[in-house]
Order: structure tokens, then sequence, then C-alpha cells
């Protein structure tokens, strides 16, 4: 056996290094073996547990405050979206009026404003060679 194993290893508690013989800590030699749940059901009554446990259910308590803040701004953003989309719409409406009582008043001049934005449209659009 190297020298540092016989150092250290009885100061760890293991009495076999052997290889053929057992090697475990001597005070868990008659002990019974710890189970999962008893591990989960000492760390959940720890204080460290129940500080974690405290600590999720205010981040709980805040997320669901800031749920409904979120919740709240998104009903007052969309009631905005719909009067100003509303507003829109009676201004398109309204243009649209007016356009149409002019060119029924000033056929020739509605129809050279056409022509006009026509070929300014076409203009701008067509590629330069």
């Amino acid at each position: 056996m190297p020298a540092f194993a016989r150092n250290i290893l009885p100061k760890m508690g293991v009495f076999s290094v052997t290889g053929a013989a057992p090697c475990w800590p001597r005070e868990q030699e008659d002990s019974e073996m710890t189970t999962p749940r008893d591990v989960y059901r000492d760390a959940a009554n720890s204080q460290a547990g129940r500080d974690a446990a405290a600590a999720a259910r205010d981040a709980a308590a805040t997320a669901r405050s800031v749920k409904d803040d979120v919740g709240e701004f998104a009903a007052n953003v969309s009631d905005k979206a719909g009067e100003h989309l509303g507003r829109a719409q009676d201004m398109a409406v309204d243009a649209y009026d007016e356009v149409y009582h002019y060119a029924r008043r000033n056929p020739l001049a509605a129809i050279g404003i056409a022509l006009g934005v026509g070929f300014l449209f076409g203009a701008l659009t067509t590629a330069r060679r």
C-alpha cells in the first residue's frame, strides 16, 4: 500500500484497502442505509429548505403580480389601439368621400392627377439602366 494511503485512509475511517474486503467508513458499519426520500425530507426540513420554500413563495407571488400588471397594461394598449384604428378608419372614409366628390365635380382634373401620379409612380419604380 502506498504511504499516502497508510496515512490518509485511517483518518477517513476506511478500515480495509486490500481490494478483497469491502471499504467503507467505520461509523456507517452498523447504521441503516439512507434513502433518497430521507435525504429529501431532511433537506426540506432544514433551515435552508424552509428559506428556499419561502423564497419560492415570494417569487411566485411576485410573478403573479407582474403577470397581473402586464395583463392590465396589455388590455390598456389594446383599448388604445382600437380607438386609434377607429379614428384612422374614419379619416380614410372621409378622405375617400372627398376625393370621390372632387372627381365627380372635376372629372378632367381627376384624370390629369391620376395620369400624373401614375407617371410619377412608374418613373420611381422602373429600374434605371
